[in-house]
């Protein structure tokens, strides 16, 4: 009986890789139809959801990278006084509804040494007078 049963076992697995495998090709089927042009998105998603296979994701996730001049930080306090100010400073929206911008992680790259140098422009030069 134990035999049996590790055939059984063994058969439904089989029918299971094949009926994914078969499933796989059937939904790359419906998406080539899709993306050649004969099917649009709605009458393939709906081709989709009749055959119970997921439907086709249109959304993207990604990183953007944006390069922003700083041109003016009046008394900065500090290097990572400066970063939080920056930080709390951006303001990115989107007027597109289908846009998700999430500002969780903002990176700031200043350094420290500029800060420095525009500190001490900033202070009244300093000359030797003649003796």
């Amino acid at each position: 009986m134990t035999t049996d049963s590790a055939a059984l076992q063994t058969a439904i697995r089989a029918a299971r890789d094949r009926d994914v495998a078969f499933r796989r090709q059937v939904r790359d089927q419906v998406l080539e139809q899709h993306f050649d042009g004969t099917w649009c998105l709605p009458g393939t998603q709906d081709v989709l959801a009749d055959l119970n296979l997921p439907p086709l994701d249109r959304t993207f996730t990604g990183i953007a990278v944006l390069h922003v001049n700083i041109t003016k930080l009046v008394d900065p306090g500090g290097l990572s006084t400066a970063r939080a100010r920056l930080i709390r400073a951006l303001d990115i929206t989107s007027s597109d509804e289908e846009i998700e911008v999430n500002l969780d992680e903002v990176n700031t790259y200043l350094d420290e040494q500029y800060l420095d140098d525009r500190e001490r422009s900033a202070a009244p030069a300093i000359s030797e007078s003649p003796l």
